[in-house]
């Protein structure tokens, strides 16, 4: 029994060791043949940053070199070596690259792969394509449907980048997605879209859903355009608490007397996180005349709003330090604030003295 159970143990440290031999052959292998293939790799990279270069030199430019060695890549090293490239390319040598790309068949084959049933295939071959600058047809349209969320965050990121119509009510649609991911490459991609974007926005505030009309001011409050104003006011009257503070954000970036009285009426909000965003955006627009309703705040009940409000007190010049200073000679909260802020102005300018 002794002997049949040391043969056992022998008999597994040989296919150990037997193991371990043969990974440290296939490494072995591995590292020879990148370091063969790296010089090839290289020079192929020379070739196709030449014939970006050549392109950008327009109509009277020789003909690009082609001496091959692209062709000799692999089609996994020919992407890798494109995609790395691409970035900091456009207009025409952006589209000299999507020329070779096509003349190696990597385009028709990274359409092929949007069709494959591996998720990752498809991700590999959407971000290609992303990459090359495709426009968005009918086959990346279909990505804003894929079942993997990592599918449908990349077709948000391509209709960011392509060029032609992006398909803004497909991004729109994706603000409601069950996955944070893909809602927060929705918000990104509309951000970046713009003003094109602005009328399904403008839909998504006159909704009556709650999540549609959040998500439509999360975006509307990171574009800050004039544009969501009348959208803002009414919002700021009658949506939820998280929704008045986004409308309150909204009208800090855009001046006016109609904004103006409508954030002195949400200094009033009986939800602190609203009237913190309304003595953020009293400062943000510098309504000087609302001073003295922002220095009330320096009593709020709420820490939060009363900082708030002496900072805030601080960005409106020469009217607030007035304020702050008379709250600073007196007692309670609004004065412990006043000091704190009055401070910190000290500071700041012994910080910034020569």
């Amino acid at each position: 029994m002794i002997r049949t159970l040391l043969n056992a143990v022998v008999g597994s440290m040989a296919t150990g060791v037997l193991l371990v031999i043969t990974l440290l052959a296939v490494t072995a292998l591995q590292h020879s043949w990148e370091q063969r293939r790296k010089p090839l790799i290289a020079a192929a990279g020379e070739e196709a940053a030449a014939i970006a270069a050549i392109a950008a030199l327009g109509d009277d430019a020789p003909p690009p070199p082609r001496s091959g060695r692209l062709e000799r890549l692999h089609p996994d090293e020919q992407i890798t070596l494109l995609l790395a490239l691409a970035p900091s390319l456009g207009g025409e040598s952006l589209l000299a690259i999507r020329t070779v790309a096509t003349d190696l068949g990597l385009i028709e084959r990274a359409q092929r792969h949007l069709r494959s049933h591996n998720w990752a295939r498809r991700l590999a071959a959407a971000r290609f394509l992303t990459g090359m600058g495709l426009s968005c047809d009918a086959l990346v349209a279909s990505l804003f449907r894929d079942p993997h969320p990592a599918l449908r965050v990349q077709a948000a990121i391509w209709a960011s980048s392509c060029f032609g119509p992006a398909p803004i009510d497909r991004v729109v649609a994706l603000l409601l997605d069950p996955d944070g991911y893909c809602r927060f490459a929705a918000k990104d991609t509309l951000v970046r879209i713009g003003v094109p974007a602005i009328p399904a926005l403008g839909r998504l505030l006159e909704a009556t859903d709650e999540a549609t009309v959040t998500a439509g001011l999360e975006v509307a409050t990171a574009m800050g355009d004039s544009a969501f104003v009348d959208h803002a006011v009414r919002i700021a009257r009658s949506g939820t608490a998280y929704q008045r503070a986004l409308a309150a954000s909204i009208l800090g970036g855009c001046g006016g007397h109609a904004t103006a009285s409508v954030l002195r009426e949400l200094l009033h909000d009986p939800e602190a996180a609203v009237r913190q965003a309304a003595v953020t955006a009293i400062a943000e627009q510098g309504d000087w005349p609302a001073a003295a309703n922002v220095a009330d705040l320096m009593d709020d009940r709420v820490w939060a709003v009363r900082r708030e409000a002496g900072l805030a007190l601080l960005k409106l010049g020469a009217p607030g330090v007035i304020l702050l200073r008379e709250a600073s000679a007196g007692a309670g909260e609004a004065a412990s604030i006043a000091t704190q802020v009055m401070e910190l102005r000290t500071l700041h300018a012994a910080g910034s003295a020569p």
